[in-house]
């Protein structure tokens, strides 16, 4: 059985409200990085939390914990994570009755700092084998363009099945685009992403999706508002084609210290996500992320990363909790 962990926060805080700039609690000039996350609710309830280990500037594991009916904190999943050099694996692990037993392994392959290639595993007659992989092009350290491969007939023979490209303009990303593949195996691009900016900042990105006829129809639109060089809120809306107008979907909002650590995000009913720190570097924001989620606009937790491949996850990971 495949671990979820990975997966569970990803619909977590999806659209709503307004914000402000928390200064309160500050740390001091030192490096910091991730050291715990907590999911609340519009009651403040706390009934998730992830807990960050490290060895050295090393992310070694990291802990899912859930609140059982007395109030207490049980472990529900857990990734360990090790290193051969620049190459790092990750195995899952789930609560199964009360024991945690092994139910995913990944691999990355990493050269000069970037990330080449994603392998997932899973388990077959108490075999690893490999399920599915990503790869990745760059242009210096940009991402240009990454490849999936699963395998679709279960014959152990992996087989492309998706594909995407990004385009640059005076060194911003400006265009995504997303391909398929058709019933007879032939490559379409199925939706695109462009880019609005003033100056350096990133204010808007809409996704398009085919019209039926060589052309493109809004899909999702998504804007931010800024607070110097800080997003404090992130509003979406949908294309409402019979009125031709943009429709709100609802905003998430963030809250930083003083030294531009994400400390809060929130949204309109309620739920939250938190974000506590201590002193030390560490890697742990590359294996959230995916690389558009830096150049999307996306507010994300401080882990002063020392590593180049933090910018270079792929496309498709949906290792996050927002």
């Amino acid at each position: 059985m495949k671990i979820t962990y990975l997966l569970l926060l990803s619909a977590f805080l999806s659209l709503s409200v307004s914000c402000r700039k928390d200064r309160d609690a500050e740390p001091s000039k030192k490096s910091h990085r991730i050291k715990q996350v907590l999911l609340s609710d519009k009651s403040n309830y706390e009934y998730e939390k992830l807990d960050f280990l490290y060895d050295g500037d090393k992310l070694v594991s990291i802990t899912n914990n859930l609140k059982d009916n007395s109030g207490s904190w049980v472990v529900e999943e857990k990734i360990e994570i090790s290193y051969s050099g620049d190459n790092i694996l990750e195995t899952g692990y789930e609560n199964v009755a009360g024991n945690l037993e092994i139910g995913a392994k990944s691999e990355y392959v990493v050269q000069n700092g970037l990330m080449m290639e994603e392998l997932y595993y899973i388990l077959k007659g108490g075999t690893w084998v490999k399920d599915n992989k990503c790869s990745y092009q760059y242009s210096g350290t940009d991402i240009t363009a990454w490849q999936s491969y699963n395998d679709e007939n279960n014959d152990g023979i992996l087989e492309q099945n998706g594909k995407g490209e990004y385009a640059y303009q005076d060194g911003k990303l400006s265009e995504y685009k997303n391909y398929k593949k058709d019933g007879y195996g032939s490559w379409y691009q199925d939706n695109k992403t462009t880019f609005v900016y003033e100056g350096n900042k990133l204010i808007s990105w809409i996704d398009h999706k085919p019209d039926g006829s060589q052309g493109w129809l809004n899909n999702v639109k998504v804007e931010f508002l800024y607070s110097g060089d800080y997003v404090l809120q992130r509003d979406i809306f949908w294309w409402y084609s019979a009125l031709n107008i943009w429709k709100s979907l609802g905003s998430r909002l963030y809250s930083f210290n003083s030294d531009g650590y994400l400390i809060e995000e929130s949204e309109v009913e309620g739920n939250k996500m938190t974000c506590e720190y201590e002193e030390g570097s560490g890697n742990a924001t590359c294996f959230f992320y995916r690389p558009e989620d830096l150049v999307y606009g996306e507010p994300t937790f401080k882990s002063t990363d020392q590593y180049r491949l933090i910018n270079h996850i792929p496309y498709y990971k949906r290792l996050k909790f927002r």
